[in-house]
């Protein structure tokens, strides 16, 4: 603090600084978490051509580690929420081996199968 300038609000040299366990308590705090997913939210573009089924894996490196990712376009007012709930959901169920996307695309006759 600068000699002449008002001390902090309440005494708390931190006041202002988000404190994370503060907020949300010491159990909202991870010192480790297995990531399963990466979810890229990107603005949608019309002219941008997108997978739309899922056959197309693709992945994200962290810390030397690759982690399935999926590229998710969305625009103002869609439910970004369900879009990731949605996501997260279709990649457990891969994990157990159910391939909505493969299934679907066979229903569809002809659609490329791709080993997962």
């Amino acid at each position: 603090m600068r000699a002449g300038s008002d001390p902090p609000p309440h005494g708390n040299p931190r006041a202002g600084h988000y404190q994370h366990p503060d907020l949300f308590g010491l159990a909202a705090v991870r010192d480790r978490k297995r990531i399963d997913l990466v979810i890229q939210l990107e603005a949608w573009r019309p002219e941008e051509e997108y997978e739309r089924l899922g056959l197309a894996e693709r992945t994200y490196v962290l810390l030397g580690v690759e982690i399935p990712m999926l590229r998710i376009p969305v625009s103002a007012g869609r439910n970004v929420a369900i879009l990731v709930e949605v996501a997260a959901r279709n990649r457990l169920l891969k994990r157990m081996g159910v391939h909505a996307a493969r299934a679907f695309a066979s229903r569809l006759g002809g659609g490329p199968i791709c080993a997962a």
